[in-house]
């Protein structure tokens, strides 16, 4: 009886003699919370998980000065961060005080970056701090052993260009920029901003130039001013691929300006301020819209 309980007791097996590739698909099925719980039992167990798919689809990274409390005006403000993960069914938030910004916030932060098969459908970047946090974020991007596969960036900072390289190319469709002027220029030039189907900036663009914009089915931009031989680049665009456009700048053309170039053929409103017209493209039409500082077009299968 004795050897068949010291037989029995040799015959267990544990966790970790399942085979890598079942271990790895027992820690796909967890939640995100789940998994990051599983990483901290054993070293054997975090490997695992690292090399596991996260369940997460979004992370969301906001560094940002304390708000002024009404009661306490004098209060110094602090920074602090405040990362958001998502997936379909949950959202899991961590905050960061501000002596922590520098050492947790990005800790965790490259625990989750450099999972190997890591697929996010939008990475968000809102710094306003200092350009050291944008630093800090390079500095993981630069030691990753493989390009971020992320379908949406939504970023502001000093190295957009920077993040936007270490991005893999094909995978990045839509891009919204924020803060500071933007080198288009230098964007122009990457893999990632040629293959992208979609761009949205929010601050004006100086020495603007359509011709960055050719490819995208979809633009939302501030510019400084809309020129004429603007308005002929946005029809020859219709004609191809182009889908909506919207330019917002102060430097406005005017409805008589647009009427006879884009052969607008009816008038669906004119009254002060406010203009709205269309005409025929080959896969339809392209309703077309005038107001004080914004012009926009769109493609429209109807002429109503």
């Amino acid at each position: 009886m004795c050897e068949s309980f010291l037989n029995l007791e040799l015959d267990q097996k544990t966790i970790y003699d399942l085979p890598i590739e079942i271990l790895e698909n027992i820690a796909e099925k967890l939640d995100f919370k789940s998994q990051m719980t599983l990483r901290r039992v054993s070293r054997g167990l975090r490997d695992i998980v690292d090399q596991a798919r996260l369940s997460i689809d979004e992370v969301q990274c906001h560094f940002r000065l304390s708000s002024i409390s009404p009661f306490f005006p004098f209060t110094p403000r602090l920074s602090s961060a405040k990362m958001t993960i998502r997936n379909a069914k949950k959202n899991y938030n961590r905050r960061y005080e501000w002596k922590d910004i520098s050492e947790r916030a990005f800790n965790d932060m490259k625990i989750l970056l450099s999972n190997p098969r890591l697929r996010l459908a939008r990475f968000e970047w809102n710094n306003q701090l200092s350009a050291k946090i944008d630093e800090k974020l390079m500095e993981i991007m630069n030691s990753l052993n493989q390009k971020l596969e992320i379908v949406s960036l939504d970023a502001n900072g000093e190295s957009i260009i920077d993040l936007l390289k270490a991005i893999k190319p094909g995978t990045l469709k839509y891009i919204y920029l924020r803060g500071k002027s933007i080198d288009i220029d230098q964007l122009a030039q990457l893999d990632q901003w040629k293959k992208a189907k979609s761009v949205y900036i929010w601050k004006p663009i100086p020495d603007f130039s359509l011709n960055h914009f050719q490819h995208f089915k979809y633009v939302d931009i501030e510019v400084e001013s809309f020129s004429m031989d603007d308005l002929l680049l946005v029809k020859k665009l219709f004609s191809e691929n182009a889908k909506r456009i919207i330019i917002k700048t102060q430097n406005n053309l005017s409805e008589l300006e647009i009427m006879e170039p884009l052969d607008i053929t009816a008038l669906l409103y004119n009254r002060s301020g406010y203009f709205a017209g269309k005409y025929s493209a080959p896969n339809g039409y392209v309703r077309v819209r005038l107001e004080d500082f914004q012009i926009s077009f769109r493609s429209v299968r109807t002429p109503f």
